[in-house]
């Protein structure tokens, strides 16, 4: 295995572990703070660590508000399992 670089990110999973990951990430791309070398998420975090990487600020907090807050009644869903 690679050598471990010394300035790690960890992002946690988590439905609210993760929607406050998503607001420090956010942070993080506003000042443009990116010191780490060595990236690493579990479940709702690799959406978060994902999305930071692509440098896109706001994007997971759009998804948890859009979905969390939506009508689950409202929300169609094609046979993989996706909404549509």
């Amino acid at each position: 295995m690679a050598q471990v670089g010394t300035n790690a990110l960890i992002i946690e999973g988590g439905a609210m572990r993760a929607v406050f990951s998503c607001g420090v990430l956010d942070h993080f791309l506003d000042v443009d703070f990116d010191p780490f070398d060595s990236l690493w998420a579990v479940s709702a975090g690799t959406t978060n660590l994902a999305s930071f990487l692509a440098r896109m600020r706001g994007r997971n907090h759009a998804i948890y508000t859009d979905y969390s807050c939506a009508n689950p009644s409202s929300l169609r869903v094609n046979f993989c399992g996706v909404a549509t």
